[in-house]
């Protein structure tokens, strides 16, 4: 396991503790919360990098909302397959109409503490709700995701070029019995 991961798996495991004294953490700016309910150390928030930040914002989405299904870019990503750059969005898949669209992250945090002031400039990206009938999800490591290869197609159909070769390639390396493609 690498430090990364070591970070990640700490700071999950101190996402989901409910302590009592979180809020006044919160509120002098030690803790940043990441949804009602899901606070995570500023210092902590701070030293991860952008997409340990992103799952980590992920994690928090699904454990308060554990029917939460991912989809596009952010299912591929979570399920570690390359990616270009980290997702400029939580995407989710919903079965409704209600809802759907971009809603702006729950992120917060107070107090004007060196720490405090530097966090704010670190939120997490917004969440985008997506329309998918049927919505079926399977386990994509510790995360409910769309099939496989309903990502793909989905992501593939709409990205530009350089982001569909990269998630191409990860779909092929993470599936190797699909043959590969013929030369000349």
């Amino acid at each position: 396991m690498n430090t990364m991961d070591a970070l990640y798996e700490t700071a999950l495991a101190s996402v989901v503790t409910t302590r009592p004294d979180a809020y006044r953490l919160f509120a002098r700016g030690s803790a940043v919360r990441l949804r009602r309910g899901a606070y995570v150390s500023t210092e902590l928030w701070v030293r991860l990098d952008a997409a340990s930040r992103f799952r980590l914002a992920a994690a928090a989405l699904a454990w308060a909302y554990p029917d939460t299904v991912f989809c596009g870019e952010t299912a591929l990503f979570l399920r570690g397959l390359p990616v270009v750059k980290t997702p400029p969005t939580i995407d989710v898949a919903t079965a409704t109409t209600t809802r759907l669209g971009i809603r702006p992250a729950t992120f917060e945090v107070c107090g004007e503490v060196p720490l405090a002031v530097q966090a704010r400039n670190l939120a997490p990206p917004p969440i985008r709700r997506h329309r998918h009938v049927p919505l079926e999800a399977e386990q994509g490591g510790p995360f409910r995701v769309l099939p496989l290869a309903v990502t793909v197609a989905e992501v593939l159909g709409s990205a530009k070029f350089a982001r569909a070769l990269t998630i191409a390639d990860g779909a092929v390396r993470l599936n190797p019995s699909i043959p590969p493609p013929r030369q000349g």
